[in-house]
């Protein structure tokens, strides 16, 4: 079985992004996944974080340097509110803009104990 998918500078773009995250909904076996570099930017942001909501064995998710904006960012981190599983994001070289990593870091004191933020 796949346990590591790892899809950096592949520009998969927001409709890769959208067949990654129904995959994710459905996957049983996959803990780490590595999407940086990939243009997923706001909207394919959204799809990841929506699949996160029910995925249940993804640990670690590399998600750096796609343009995510503030919108992207603030779905991201609503959604890893309620994953209990996710144990690392790295989040290097992202483009949220000031306020988008601020929001990031702000939230991140209300994420449960299991995450661990990564630059």
């Amino acid at each position: 079985t796949l346990t590591t998918l790892i899809l950096t500078l592949n520009a998969i773009g927001v409709e890769g992004a959208k067949h990654i995250a129904n995959a994710l909904v459905h996957n049983k076996s996959l803990t780490t996944l590595d999407l940086a570099s990939n243009k997923i930017e706001t909207e394919g942001t959204r799809y990841i974080a929506n699949a996160l909501l029910n995925n249940k064995t993804l640990k670690t998710l590399s998600f750096g340097n796609n343009d995510i904006g503030l919108e992207g960012a603030k779905c991201l981190v609503n959604e890893l509110l309620s994953n209990e599983t996710l144990a690392m994001l790295k989040f290097s070289e992202q483009d949220a803009s000031a306020d988008g990593s601020q929001y990031l870091q702000d939230m991140s004191l209300y994420l449960t104990a299991n995450v661990t933020w990564s630059k």
